[in-house]
C-alpha cells in the first residue's frame, strides 16, 4: 500500500472552517497571472504543465508545506519548475526571503530572458480581477431561465459559459446538478483548485487545511458550520474529481419547471485547472 503523501489532507483531523476572506496582494496576483501564461491556456507558449507545477508543490518538505501560504508555494514550485526546465538558473535566483521577494525576482527574469512580458502579466491579473462570483450568478440564472441553455451547461460547461460571452480559457469545465435526491459538495483535497475560469481565484476558506481535510469526512456537519442545514434525510455526495480537480459551487435558486423536477434546485460544477 503507497504511503499516503502530506499534502493530500482528506479525511485527516483537523478544526473548524472558517469562512474567512481576504484581498489579494499584487504579488499572489502576479504569481498566478504568471503561471497562466507560463501554463499557454490562454494560447500562448507553453513553458510548464501543471502536472509540474503540482509536482513541485507537492515535493515540499512536510514542515515547509505546513507552514507556506497558498501562493507562497506557488513561487517556490514555479521557481524550481523553471530551474528544472533550464529557463533559469537557482544562481540567478539567489536566496530570496520572504518568497514574495522571489516572485519579483523570478518575473524580471522570465521578462528580461523573453519568456514573459510585463504587458502580458499585467493584462492577465486585470482579467484576473473581472472574475468574480457575479459570472457564476449570471451562468447559474440563465440556467434557472432557460432550459436549452441549462441542458447545453450540463452537457459542455465552457461552451455554455462562452456563449454567454465570458472569456474562459481552452480549459475542461464540469457541471453537476443538485436535485432533491442529492446535493454535491466538491473539493480538492490536495491543491485547492477552483472553476478560476468563471470564479476566479479562491476563497480562502475553500484552500484551508480543515476544509480540505474534513468536507469529505463529515461533510453535512462542515455544510452547517458554514451556514447551509440540508433537509433531514438529503444524501450528500462530495466530489473530488481525479486526476487534477478544481470546483465551483453555487447557491440554490428559482428555476423554470421541468418534468419531475422541484424549483429551487441549485447547482455545482467543477473544472479543471
Amino acid at each position: 500500500m503507497s504511503k499516503r503523501s502530506h499534502h493530500d489532507m482528506g479525511g485527516q483531523p483537523a478544526g473548524e472552517v472558517k469562512p474567512t476572506e481576504h484581498e489579494y496582494a499584487e504579488w499572489e496576483r502576479s504569481i498566478d497571472a504568471m503561471n497562466v501564461l507560463l501554463w499557454g491556456i490562454k494560447d500562448g507558449r507553453k513553458l510548464m504543465t501543471v502536472d509540474e507545477h503540482r509536482k513541485n508543490i507537492e515535493a515540499l518538505p512536510d514542515a515547509e508545506y505546513d507552514k507556506l501560504g497558498y501562493y507562497e508555494k506557488w513561487v517556490a514550485s514555479t521557481a524550481s519548475t523553471m530551474v528544472e526546465k533550464g529557463l533559469v538558473r537557482r544562481e540567478e535566483l539567489g536566496e530570496y526571503k520572504p518568497l514574495q521577494m522571489m516572485e519579483s525576482r523570478l518575473r524580471e527574469l522570465l521578462i528580461g530572458k523573453g519568456y514573459l512580458t510585463q504587458d502580458a502579466i499585467d493584462g492577465e491579473v486585470e482579467a484576473m480581477r473581472g472574475r468574480t462570483p457575479d459570472r457564476g450568478a449570471r451562468v447559474i440564472a440563465k440556467a434557472w431561465q432557460d432550459a436549452a441553455f441549462r441542458t447545453e451547461l450540463l452537457k459542455d460547461g465552457r461552451a455554455a459559459c462562452v456563449s454567454l460571452g465570458l472569456d474562459v480559457p481552452s480549459l475542461r469545465l464540469i457541471v453537476v446538478e443538485n436535485t432533491p435526491e442529492v446535493h454535491n459538495v466538491i473539493v480538492c483535497t490536495q491543491c485547492s483548485c477552483t472553476a478560476w475560469p468563471v470564479l476566479g481565484l479562491p476563497p480562502d476558506w475553500y484552500k484551508s487545511p480543515a476544509y480540505r481535510a474534513r468536507v469529505v469526512r463529515e461533510p453535512r456537519r462542515v455544510l452547517r458550520e458554514m451556514g447551509l442545514e440540508l433537509p433531514d434525510g438529503s444524501p450528500c455526495a462530495c466530489g473530488t474529481p481525479a486526476p487534477r480537480p478544481a470546483t465551483w459551487s453555487c447557491r440554490s435558486g428559482p428555476q423554470a419547471p421541468r418534468a419531475g423536477a422541484k424549483s429551487g434546485s441549485p447547482r455545482s460544477s467543477r473544472a479543471r485547472r
